[in-house]
């Protein structure tokens, strides 16, 4: 999958309009799918941050956080 290269897709459109809330849900998924949680958590956050938060992006949050903590 493509995930890397979506990610720096998604990154440069958001360098443009930074309040596209689809491109930062969309982004965090594909940093999910590369285990990369940390960075999913933040782009879930700033869905949250710009108004679009919802029980299930809390949930998502929840769920990434206990992942990172079964590493430690």
């Amino acid at each position: 999958k493509l995930y890397k290269e979506a990610i720096a897709d998604y990154s440069a459109l958001l360098q443009i309009a930074p309040n596209m809330v689809n491109v930062y849900q969309n982004r965090a998924l594909c940093y999910e799918n590369l285990q990369m949680y940390e960075l999913a958590i933040i782009d879930y956050q700033q869905v949250s941050k710009l108004g679009a938060g919802s029980n299930a992006i809390d949930k998502r949050i929840q769920k990434l956080q206990s992942f990172l903590n079964q590493k430690k």
